[in-house]
């Protein structure tokens, strides 16, 4: 009990040093979570007045993905 105790301890330490240790990686996958969302919310409203401007957002959100290495907080 206490071997497998320690064996979790130590794969969850492992986890633990490995998640945030990129922080253009980090910006990369926020912005890919919100670059989704806001695609499928145009794909879900396809022929409303904001249809346009949604798909705008997406493709600026997509743009903006790319460029997380050029961030100023970063430096």
């Amino acid at each position: 009990m206490k071997l497998k105790n320690a064996i979790l301890c130590g794969l969850f330490l492992i986890l633990l040093s490995n998640c945030g240790s990129n922080p253009v990686q980090r910006c990369q996958d926020r912005r890919k979570v919100m670059r989704d969302a806001v695609c499928q919310a145009v794909s879900a409203h396809i022929g409303t007045s904001t249809y346009n401007d949604s798909l705008v957002a997406c493709l600026l959100q997509d743009n903006e993905y790319n460029d997380c290495s050029k961030e100023s907080y970063f430096k």
